[in-house]
């Protein structure tokens, strides 16, 4: 009876692996439905970690598999608004700080300007949106990179 028991509950284990590893193999998807635990990559495809940028006006360009995701972003510590200026939130409230939606852009991709960026050193973030409750999960980035 004890074997029967643990043939059966190793089978059952064995089984539910083989059905998760399947799930991940079809994720990424390129359609609008999350990935499994509704998770979303977003790749920073300009500027580069270590890049040179020809300033002082430029634009960051984020690409994404999943039309939920939505991402902060923060140069030098601070928000970016789509008036291509540094956003100052007066409340801590992160309802109030700019989110960038994908699923508003053509494909997958959002181009972010920026204006009036001093030559030097600068520090790029990104982060996961911070309200909506569709929202996929997202890979959080920071890199620094050079204005000219």
């Amino acid at each position: 009876m004890r074997r029967w028991v643990t043939a059966l509950t190793l089978a059952i284990i064995l089984g539910s692996a083989a059905h998760a590893e399947a799930d991940s193999y079809l994720w990424p998807s390129y359609n609008d439905r999350p990935g499994p635990g509704g998770f979303a990559t977003v790749t920073l495809e300009s500027p580069t970690h270590a890049g040179r940028v020809k300033g002082p006006d430029f634009a960051i360009r984020l690409r994404t598999d999943n039309l939920r995701a939505a991402v902060l972003v923060k140069l030098d510590g601070r928000h970016i608004d789509r008036n291509c200026k540094p956003f100052v939130s007066l409340t801590e409230n992160p309802h109030d700080y700019p989110q960038w939606e994908f699923m508003y852009e053509q494909r997958h991709v959002i181009s972010i300007p920026v204006c009036g960026v001093a030559p030097g050193l600068h520090v790029l973030e990104i982060e996961r949106g911070s309200f909506g409750s569709s929202l996929a999960t997202s890979n959080d980035q920071r890199i620094t990179f050079i204005v000219e």
